[in-house]
């Protein structure tokens, strides 16, 4: 099973009342970052990586939040994207754990 991090220089921040990760290490130009947008079910998936590190956990953990009846299939393979993509933009890293 493939273990999720979270790449190092990475954060995330609420602006606003809106979800943003942030590459800190990133080189700013005239005081200007990349910031990249998350709504609260991403920014909830984010810090769910304090307690657990796969996809099958974070599904876990979502579906408890939500408390209603949904398909656990469902909930993993919108969870799965999510992480996917975070890992091709370079905010995830996955590991063989």
């Amino acid at each position: 099973m493939k273990k999720i991090y979270r790449r190092e220089g990475i954060v995330n921040r609420k602006i606003h009342d809106l979800f943003y990760l942030i590459d800190i290490k990133m080189n700013y130009s005239q005081d200007r970052c990349y910031l990249y947008q998350i709504n609260e079910i991403g920014n909830y998936i984010w810090e769910s990586l304090d307690l657990v590190d796969d996809i099958e956990s974070m599904t876990d953990l979502l579906i408890k939040e939500i408390n209603d009846d949904i398909d656990w299939k469902l909930v993993y393979d919108d969870v799965k994207d999510f992480v996917n993509f975070l890992c091709c933009e370079g905010y995830l890293v996955k590991m063989e754990g």
